[in-house]
């Protein structure tokens, strides 16, 4: 661990002492207050955020190529939904493919901010394998309950489902205060 005022200290890797701010090239490794940020968790949060985002390059990587599909829709189950219930949604879709199809299936809400506008929070939901001219069918619960790092405000939100990093469907839902 360092300290700050440039004092000696022990490393707890190793417990040979290093100087404040210096970096030890040879694990590849950063040492800044007590956390250590190596190559592979970078690499880690490079790849979830750009999974995240839809990048199509990095899905096609990963062995997610653009979906196959047909007849796809999402409801919402609570259209009428009071804080601290649960939004519940599904998808359906069918394969209009030859061969199975792998899917990563992730939702965005859209929430309701206090100028009017939405932003947008992507949750990881599932990852499944969709057999060829098969219909597949999920439902999802999702908790909106008080939070430290988020305010919700009433109105109309929106339920977005992304598969393989491609929008199939949206659908709104409106959130009631107590």
């Amino acid at each position: 661990m360092l300290s700050l005022r440039g004092r000696k200290r022990e490393r707890k890797t190793r417990g040979e002492p290093i100087e404040s701010g210096s970096l030890n090239y040879k694990s590849n490794k950063c040492q800044s207050r007590s956390r250590i940020f190596s190559t592979r968790n970078l690499f880690l949060q490079w790849r979830r955020t750009l999974i995240k985002s839809g990048h199509k390059k990095v899905m096609r990587v990963f062995g997610y190529a653009p979906p196959i599909i047909r007849n796809t829709i999402v409801n919402v189950i609570t259209p009428e939904l009071e804080f601290g219930g649960a939004l519940e949604f599904s998808l359906s879709m069918t394969s209009d493919s030859g061969h199975d199809q792998a899917l990563m299936m992730d939702y965005i809400i859209h929430h309701r901010k206090a100028n009017g506008k939405t932003s947008p929070k992507v949750f990881k939901w599932r990852i499944k394998t969709l057999e060829a001219n098969k219909t597949l069918t999920v439902t999802k619960k999702h908790v909106i309950k008080k939070i430290t790092t988020r305010v919700y405000y009433p109105g109309v939100h929106t339920v977005e489902v992304m598969v393989n990093g491609i929008s199939v469907g949206a659908a709104d839902f409106n959130l009631r205060m107590p």
